[in-house]
């Protein structure tokens, strides 16, 4: 790691006592000797742009903080102490002591003391610079009977020179410690303010909107770009200006006004109308700044607009209509026409029908028959996700609201689907909690992202889809009856295939037809289309087209005869644990004759249903297996050659 830390030594011990404590404390340091004599204090200026902190002592540590002001100085501290201590040793000689020492409140204290030194002969060299430094030096080397108490190594070197004797005051290795501690705890805490002014910068500097912030004295702290561009003063540096100066756009003063609280607030001002929100702040309980964060209504709408063009391009598109949907009978001609009429309207609608009859189709038809067909169609299957997962993709969320969560947030469906259509199949299988926040999405058409504190206005049409019986599980009570009223403003309820028997060769021919590219002249002759139209198809369409894709497959000749579809309803029925009975409401059409003639009708179409299984249609019938026999027989014998 890059040193960031300059520690100035003036004496050897010292420069080993930080070396040790670099290590110890994993702090990286950079460690010069030379002290005020040794210009250490000009090596230090000619640094300062390399480091971030500058550690020295005594004078150096003075002279350091008088030529760096941009950044922080700190000095090794000497106690009184650590001048005792040095006392102790020097009166060991038996000499008068001379103290030379840069003045400080330290020897202040030393002062103090004077009771207890008062067998202590001693004098005091001070000095404040590195002249008198020199000064104070030359007296003290001449006091040639004196011994010599001295801060750094100057006076030492030029004693030992003289054969004096000299002794360093050295400052104790906690203090040392102490102060190393200190400047790496400095570097921190600037690290992780200008980890904060950079966040913030970027927030206003990448913003959408326009923001400027202004103090008490209405004046310009702080104006982002698009600021610039909206009040068409790019170039211009209003930083400091007055809101009211001339060279100032008089638009901002119209948005400060009193500089009171306002949210998404409508501002005209001519041809231009702005969307304003203005937020006070305060430092403790006294006002502070006034920050307005704007947008320019047109640029709002081109950017929305550029947003629905980008969401087609992403998929978010019905791409289905009403001529979609196949089917000649009467059933799906009213459904059509009530979803043509459900269409107008903005209201929100309830599909329900069991799966696999086109819930999602009528829904795109509605939205692309609708005023809303430019915007969005958005699906979601409220059954496939979790009810935490189902509730950040409806509601979005804010960075950093749950652990995992996706750096700047997420944009939520319903956001997503602004001026167009969500479409939410599978209704009744959210949960309570989900329930609640819904039903205000759809009453208020306001939500709050996970872990945000703003409200987003959404403009969105519902359209929900079920194949449960949600009035059932109302009544239940595990489905709110708040938000089942709320769904249930406009309802269709699609017919099962079952109960449109007409309309399954319309889809027979539709499906084939749209393989016909892989699979050429394809017929099927009328005995097996008419086993496929009476067959109960639980899965309905989307059973009929996988049924159909299958039997195209697996087919030999393009002329696909009873039998081979028989053989495929067989075992098709046997992967869902069913008998092979053709039609589950088991209905049958025959012309009215005679009793025997509509009995002996009614017997082989049975069998036919049955695969010529007369157990089944024996039990079916509750008789038994000689009675169907013989009747068949003698229905035989009567017919003429």
């Amino acid at each position: 790691m890059q040193p960031r830390i300059l520690f100035i030594s003036n004496y050897p011990e010292l420069s080993l006592q930080a070396l040790q404590l670099s290590k110890k404390l994993d702090v990286p340091m950079h460690i010069k000797e030379g002290g005020l004599m040794k210009d250490g204090h000009l090596y230090a200026k000619s640094q300062e742009d390399n480091y971030d902190v500058f550690i020295s002592h005594g004078a150096s540590a003075a002279a350091i903080s008088n030529l760096i002001r941009k950044k922080p100085v700190l000095s090794i501290r000497v106690t009184v102490t650590d001048i005792l201590k040095a006392f102790e040793e020097a009166v060991t000689f038996n000499k008068p002591i001379v103290l030379v020492c840069y003045r400080s409140s330290e020897l202040d204290e030393l002062d103090k003391f004077g009771k207890l030194l008062k067998n202590i002969s001693y004098k005091t060299l001070y000095y404040s610079d590195k002249n008198e430094c020199k000064q104070q030096i030359n007296k003290a080397v001449s006091l040639t009977e004196h011994v010599l108490v001295s801060l750094g190594s100057c006076v030492k070197e030029i004693a030992d020179e003289k054969n004096l004797k000299c002794i360093t005051i050295r400052s104790n290795i906690e203090s040392v410690k102490q102060t190393i501690i200190a400047a790496k705890n400095i570097i921190e805490l600037s690290d992780n303010e200008k980890f904060r002014v950079q966040k913030l910068q970027s927030i206003i500097d990448y913003s959408s909107e326009g923001i400027v912030s202004i103090d008490q004295n209405k004046r310009i702290n702080t104006i982002n770009a698009v600021a610039t561009d909206i009040l068409n003063v790019k170039g211009t540096n209003l930083i400091g200006s007055i809101i009211y100066d001339s060279h100032v756009p008089s638009i901002l003063s119209n948005m400060y006004a009193d500089g009171s609280y306002i949210n998404n607030e409508l501002l005209r001002l001519g041809d231009s109308a702005f969307l304003i929100n203005r937020i006070p702040l305060t430092q403790g309980d006294a006002p502070a700044e006034t920050l307005i964060v704007f947008q320019n209504i047109s640029e709002l709408q081109k950017k929305m607009s550029n947003a629905r063009k980008q969401l087609h391009l992403n998929g978010l598109v019905a791409q289905y209509s009403f001529d979609n949907i196949i089917g000649q009978g009467q059933t799906i001609k009213k459904i059509k026409m009530m979803a043509s009429k459900f269409a107008k309207s903005s209201a929100t609608i309830l599909i329900e029908g069991e799966t696999g009859t086109g819930k999602e189709l009528f829904a795109q038809s509605i939205h692309n028959a609708s005023n809303r067909k430019d915007g969005p169609f958005v699906a979601v299957n409220c059954a496939t996700l979790s009810e935490t997962l189902l509730e950040s993709e409806l509601f979005g969320y804010e960075e950093g609201a749950f652990t995992g969560a996706r750096k700047g947030g997420k944009i939520g469906l319903l956001e997503l689907a602004q001026q167009g259509t969500i479409f939410m199949d599978e209704i009744g299988e959210i949960s309570p909690q989900l329930q609640s926040r819904l039903l205000r999405a759809l009453q208020e058409k306001e939500i709050l992202r996970i872990g945000g504190n703003r409200i987003i206005n959404v403009d969105v049409r519902f359209i929900a889809a079920t194949n449960k019986n949600l009035y059932q599980l109302m009544k239940e009570g595990k489905f709110r009856e708040d938000l089942y009223y709320r769904l249930n403003i406009l309802n269709l309820f699609l017919p099962a295939l079952r109960e449109r028997g007409e309309d399954i060769p319309l889809l027979i021919d539709f499906f084939i037809n749209k393989r016909n590219k892989q699979f050429k002249n394809i017929t099927i002759d009328r005995e097996g289309l008419r086993l496929l139209q009476q067959y109960d198809w639980l899965g309905n369409i989307r059973e009929l087209q996988n049924f159909l894709e299958k039997m195209l497959v697996l087919a030999d000749s393009p002329k696909i005869e009873a039998t081979f579809i028989r053989q495929l309803l067989r075992d098709h029925c046997a992967r869902r644990d069913k008998t092979p009975v053709i039609g589950q409401t088991d209905t049958i059409t025959i012309p009215v004759g005679s009793l025997k003639s509509m009995e002996t009708e009614i017997f082989e179409e049975l069998l036919r249903r049955c695969d010529g299984n007369q157990n089944l249609v024996s039990k079916k019938l509750g008789i038994s297996r000689t009675t169907i026999w013989s009747r068949l027989n003698d229905a035989k014998l009567q017919k003429p050659i």
